[in-house]
């Protein structure tokens, strides 16, 4: 099985898992409400100025889009995830667009989104975690105009929350790795005691 079929499979077990436990709650991505809460604040700070459309990979439920459009009334949201459960709770308006589409294997346009954003969705342990991580990174910058950002657990998480279960990404590793896309790289680390976010921009 190639590699990022694989992935796919592990990733859909894992939230498969957590929804039929959990249902429509921040339970069902890994997260806690705070924690959630947290990261799309932290995310949406760091939006440009008149952002017009965004791409959210790993929607999950849609729940970044009504806390950007506080900010951005008419920006046009699109949200990709792999898990049909989760997007049966999204619902398609006329500047909000959901898909069930894995970025790796059926791309975007380059270009085709002003910010391309990835939080949280690839936190879990699944073998292929580096490799991945980093092709998710080329892909988005790709995929972007103006910047993309990733949000992810940090090797420098406090002990008590690190669990087996979790990846835990070397901010480091995923900085150097950034440069080799472009020389414009922000490291944000602090936000949270587990979290790490990596902001790419576009020259």
């Amino acid at each position: 099985m190639p590699d990022n079929q694989k992935t796919l499979q592990l990733l859909q077990e894992y939230y498969d898992n957590l929804y039929s436990q959990h249902g429509m709650s921040t339970e069902s991505l890994g997260w806690s409400p705070q924690g959630q809460a947290t990261r799309f604040a932290e995310v949406a700070r760091n939006f440009p100025e008149n952002t017009g459309s965004v791409l959210d990979i790993g929607c999950g439920f849609g729940q970044l889009e009504p806390v950007l459009r506080n900010r951005y009334p008419d920006i046009r949201y699109t949200g990709w995830d792999i898990n049909a459960n989760m997007l049966s709770h999204c619902t398609t308006g006329r500047l909000a667009t959901f898909e069930q589409r894995n970025i790796l294997e059926a791309p975007p346009s380059e270009g085709e989104h002003e910010v391309v954003v990835l939080i949280g969705a690839l936190n879990t342990a699944f073998g292929d975690n580096d490799r991945t991580i980093r092709a998710m990174l080329a892909a988005m910058y790709t995929a972007c105009s103006r910047m993309c950002i990733l949000s992810a657990t940090s090797a420098y998480a406090d002990p008590e929350y690190k669990h087996e279960s979790m990846w835990f990404y070397d901010p480091i590793d995923l900085f150097t790795f950034s440069r080799t896309l472009t020389r414009y790289v922000d490291l944000r680390h602090g936000y949270l005691p587990h979290d790490m976010m990596l902001v790419l921009y576009k020259p």
